[in-house]
């Protein structure tokens, strides 16, 4: 397992994050002994793959398992998109404003998406969307 003073280090050599102040919001450990970081660059979230040596960008555009993450260059062309939240190949939230109106919209991986848009009975009684 890398710790945060390595992670703090490898994010320090990234060209464009030498300046800003940046702060570690999230790690994530991957099967594969890597990690997901989730920084703060000022008030914007960037993320990146840490293994071994490397250190990259991370961009949910680019992201192969989230069919939503893929579509939002197109969401951009129609209006204001802004991430609200996002674990890469696992799930993204996005707030997004257009044409349409206001929406938040929630991606998550294929095989999941069944079970995430089924209706449950929580136990108060109420009709919820999500487990």
């Amino acid at each position: 397992m890398i710790r945060l003073d390595e992670v703090e280090r490898r994010l320090a050599e990234v060209p464009d994050l030498a300046g800003p102040r940046v702060r570690v919001q999230r790690m994530d450990p991957k099967k594969d002994g890597g990690l997901f970081v989730q920084v703060e660059v000022g008030e914007e979230s960037r993320w990146f793959r840490v293994r071994g040596e490397d250190c990259v960008p991370v961009s949910p555009e680019q992201d192969r398992k989230l069919a939503l993450a893929r579509e939002l260059p197109t969401l951009r062309e129609r209006g204001d998109v802004r991430v609200l939240a996002y674990r890469p190949e696992r799930r993204i939230v996005v707030h997004v404003r257009d044409d349409e109106g206001e929406r938040v919209l929630k991606g998550y991986r294929s095989a999941h998406l069944a079970t995430a848009a089924r209706p449950v009975v929580a136990p108060n009684g109420f009709l919820s969307q999500t487990a």
